[in-house]
């Protein structure tokens, strides 16, 4: 009989890997599983659905495997009061539980199968600077194997429970490094959970068991990504969110399909220093813009577009932002044409220097208009595919007036310290289903349309004609004084849908940060809160 050592479930008798998430097997040891080990939740590959594991390791959302993600544990019912001489103070991760022994030293008793105590337990045979010791190791009754290791946290905190700044966080994550390599060092991988960690008072790191030990196949390298992962909780969304994309990756999991899987210390370490030179590095620019492809998406279907420049001393500047509709075929070639063919047209435009509100808005449309006949009449084989769309938002900023232009549910902000602006209005479902009246709010957020698209560019909307128009709205208003244009996609606004959300992450980003700051902050936040879409953000600092 063979159980699986990750998520405890009993296999056939031929099986050599859990069906539910591909461990090798052991065998059985003949004591009861514990119950805390079972699956207590996963998370999808595919679509990122958290469940219940219903025991066929394929997400019951889309069909995909998951990957097992366990739960903090609860005292299993095994343990009472006592265990053998150890007077029980409860539990204290997943797996391991607050003990003391008879000389009222406080110890963590480690239980699980077998082959995973012995692999911890051997991992943590050297004096450390991290790591604890072993005690002892043995067998009891309803519990199973255990460890029994000693605990160094009177003076520690949990790094759940710090509210850790920007050069306090690297600090950290630079020690779990050092403890990673030590562990690798020693010829064993490392996979931490958040309540294995703490953090002592002078700063000093504390692990308190080496969860994941595993000797390591030759050539095989620590995975220091899996080990960040446990830092996932205390550092985002801030302070990662002032870091960079590549910054936030390395704390969320890796199920997701634009990070990688595995990152060696080393490699890590590069990251590091990557991520200062990039937040030292003080451009001052008033325009700037990011595209990312997210957490969940196979590919990036979002297209942005910017230009700037004077006209008579007058500055100008030209922000796109495009979001290819996922539903159709190669929606990033025509996000990509639309952005540029609309950032060319309003830049010409911008150095002709007509200043009219009258003259920007038609400027405005008329760019937009050619993004679709462009998009319409582009060469894409789609074959028997869905003809391809995307959504536009377009801004010019001429003479201290904005100008906005769009099509779809991709939207525009001015930003200031008299209050937040919304300047565009989704061209989805629930807003015409809203504006048509007949139906509660409620009801209309709850339909599976809500944000569904009543509009958008390219052959999607009026098929290959060329000819057939598109309407675009547009707006324009004055800008009085300094703020922020940002234009994104509803990668970024799915999570802050309000002004004011948006308005707050502008300012969260801090006083002295440029546009290129902005908008790096604005896409680590829709990151750090799970990345469900391709994310574009363009931000213009308004003096």
């Amino acid at each position: 009989m063979s159980s699986c050592p990750v998520c405890g479930r009993t296999a056939g008798e031929f099986d050599v890997v859990c069906e539910a998430d591909g461990a090798s097997l052991v065998e059985s040891s003949g004591f009861e599983t514990v119950p805390t080990l079972r699956c207590a939740a996963a998370w999808c590959v595919n679509c990122g659905a958290r469940f219940q594991d219903d025991g066929t390791g394929c997400c019951v959302e889309c069909g995909e495997r998951v990957i097992v993600r366990r739960t903090r544990s609860k005292l299993p019912a095994a343990v009472t009061s006592t265990v053998g001489d150890l007077a029980v103070l409860g539990s204290h991760g997943e797996c391991d539980v607050l003990v003391t022994d008879s000389g009222n030293n406080r110890r963590l008793l480690v239980f699980g199968p077998e082959a995973i105590v012995a692999e911890e337990a051997s991992a943590l045979g050297a004096e450390s600077r991290f790591f604890p010791s072993l005690v002892a190791r043995g067998q009891a009754p309803g519990l199973g194997h255990f460890a029994l290791l000693t605990l160094d946290i009177d003076d520690a905190f949990p790094v759940a429970e710090l509210d850790l700044r920007w050069g306090a966080a690297l600090s950290l994550v630079r020690s779990v490094l050092d403890a990673a390599e030590e562990m690798e060092a020693r010829g064993f991988t490392w996979e931490p959970a958040e309540s294995d960690l703490y953090v002592k008072a002078g700063g000093e790191l504390v692990a308190v068991r080496a969860r994941g030990a595993r000797r390591r196949l030759h050539g095989e390298p620590l995975n220091a990504k899996r080990v960040l992962e446990a830092l996932g909780g205390a550092l985002l969304p801030s302070p990662a969110a002032l870091g960079t994309p590549e910054l936030v990756r390395l704390f969320v999991p890796s199920f997701n399909f634009s990070t990688a899987t595995v990152r060696t210390v080393q490699a890590v370490r590069d990251d590091l220093v990557r991520v200062e030179a990039a937040i030292a590095s003080k451009s001052h620019d008033s325009l700037a813009a990011l595209c990312d492809p997210g957490l969940r998406r196979h590919h990036n279907e979002d297209a942005i577009a910017v230009a700037q420049g004077d006209v008579d001393g007058a500055p100008f500047a030209v922000l796109v932002v495009c979001d290819g509709v996922s539903s159709s075929s190669h929606a990033e070639e025509a996000s990509a044409i639309a952005s540029q063919v609309t950032r060319d047209r309003l830049a010409a435009f911008a150095r002709e220097g007509d200043v009219t509100a009258e003259g920007a808005s038609a400027a405005v449309v008329e760019a937009i208009r050619a993004a679709h006949v462009a998009v319409a009449t582009a060469p894409i084989d789609y074959g028997d595919g869905t003809p391809p769309g995307t959504t536009i938002v377009a801004a010019l900023v001429l003479r201290r007036r904005l100008t906005v232009g769009w099509v779809g549910d991709s939207r525009a902000y001015w930003l200031s310290g008299e209050g937040s602006e919304l300047c565009t209005t989704d061209h989805s479902w629930i807003n015409d289903a809203m504006a048509r009246g007949g139906m509660s709010e409620a009801a209309a957020v709850a339909s599976p349309f809500a944000h569904a698209l009543t509009r958008c560019l390219g052959p999607l909307e009026t098929g290959f004609d060329g000819t057939q128009d598109v309407q675009p709205d547009v707006r324009t208003r004055e800008l009085p004084g300094a703020g922020h244009v940002v234009l994104c996609s509803d990668g970024l606004w799915n999570y802050f849908p309000s002004p004011s959300a948006i308005a707050d992450l502008v300012q969260r980003a801090g006083e002295d940060a440029d546009a290129t700051a902005v908008a790096r902050f604005l896409v680590c936040q829709a990151l750090a809160l799970g990345g469900g879409d391709n994310v574009s953000v363009a931000v213009l600092a308004v003096s």
